[in-house]
């Protein structure tokens, strides 16, 4: 199977981006063309890590402060990577409750993961 054309396609549906400064600034640009300009929020949250590089370039094209969030993922009980819910820095678990039902969860059975994410958090913080 020849891929080069599965490439090629992918890249014109989606446009990939040097790093995230440069997604920022696309995003940017795309905001002000949507007229946030006119009307921008009080201020913007970036995601801790790879987030605030995409979000402070926004941030300075709004002249809007930016601030961090720190969170974890909450992960299924079976697959970390399967998120089902997150943590943010008042320490609080929030769920998607769709998830738990297709799961045939309740948050009481997460309990332990959820504590070890609030460690993490806290470390983070």
């Amino acid at each position: 199977m020849r891929r080069a054309p599965l490439l090629r396609l992918i890249l014109k549906m989606y446009r990939i981006f040097k790093n995230r400064e440069e997604a920022g600034e696309a995003l940017a640009q795309h905001l002000e063309r949507l007229g946030w300009r006119e009307m921008p929020p009080d201020r913007l949250f970036g995601l801790a890590r790879g987030g605030l590089a995409v979000a402070l370039p926004v941030a300075r094209s709004l002249h809007r402060p930016l601030e961090a969030l720190i969170v974890r993922k909450i992960g299924a009980p079976d697959n970390e990577e399967f998120g089902v819910g997150a943590l943010c820095e008042d320490g609080v678990p929030l769920f998607s409750q769709q998830t738990l039902r297709a799961l045939k969860l309740q948050p009481e059975d997460l309990t332990q993961v959820t504590d070890s994410k609030r460690q993490e958090l806290n470390q983070r913080i």
